[in-house]
């Protein structure tokens, strides 16, 4: 799959920003996100990938911890967070549902809980651009991290109004905004910046990524990606619960049975 400049899209359209750059070549949305793959790696790398392990060092407005991701497409990760040597909070994401796993078992995250623990998963991310952009539209050219970047406009799965950055040059994902995420504590504005990428085998990955939002900035660096090295079982949704034993005739609930 060859890279395309993105200037030689859609030749003879011209579109001046807000900013006052002028884009000669509007892209289409899919040849944006096509190109930002192969500017990873080449189709049959990438087409390998079914899982990452990932280990991130990261420092928050609360101070540093530590996240293991491992993660499949199609929206299926285990997540691990804590400082070093301390319990780790523990949650599984299905599809779009998601348990944090305590010794007591599986309890339902919130919607915004399970976009808090998503929203880690940028070398998925990364890999899953159809998912993640839905409905993408080309918004023009802007200058995000001091770079000029082609902006894709989006809409989350839950609805909320974005915007995708992708370098002019490189073709990379450079990060994205969203107006008002609801997994951010208090809502509000958030803004992710990739600032450095690493290569994984043949493949390159987010290394190092700023996530800004009302509650500080957090830093993640990805010490380490291993590629398919997640455990299937970890993956899998937990148990149900035992249902509780049927009361006896008259019995009330929360009383012994008996004499």
């Amino acid at each position: 799959m060859k890279r395309l400049p993105l200037r030689r899209f859609a030749p003879g359209l011209v579109l001046l920003t807000a900013s006052g750059c002028v884009l000669s070549s509007v892209p289409r949305s899919k040849e944006v996100l096509r190109t930002a793959e192969t500017a990873m790696g080449s189709e049959e790398d990438l087409d390998r990938i079914e899982t990452l392990r990932a280990v991130a060092e990261c420092r928050g407005p609360a101070g540093p911890y530590r996240a293991e991701l491992q993660s499949a497409r199609g929206g299926h990760l285990h997540f691990a967070l804590g400082p070093e040597g301390e319990q780790e909070t523990v949650a599984v994401v299905h599809g779009d549902q998601a348990w944090r796993l305590t010794d007591q078992g599986a309890e339902p995250l919130t919607p915004a809980e399970a976009l808090r623990v998503v929203g880690h998963d940028f070398a998925m991310i990364a890999l899953d651009f159809p998912r993640r952009f839905p409905r993408s539209r080309v918004e023009g050219l802007d200058y995000f991290g001091g770079r000029p970047c082609v902006v894709l406009g989006f809409s989350t799965q839950r609805g909320q109004p974005a915007k995708a950055y992708f370098h002019e040059g490189s073709g990379l994902l450079a990060g994205f905004t969203l107006e008002d995420d609801p997994g951010a504590v208090g809502g509000g504005p958030v803004v992710v910046r990739i600032l450095a990428w690493q290569a994984v085998d043949d493949v390159r990955l987010p290394g190092m990524v700023v996530v800004t939002d009302a509650e500080g900035e957090r830093v993640l660096f990805f010490r380490s990606i291993e590629i398919n090295g997640a455990d299937p079982s970890a993956l899998e949704p937990p148990e149900p619960p035992e249902p509780p034993e049927p009361l006896g005739p008259g019995q009330i609930e929360g009383t012994p049975s008996g004499p």
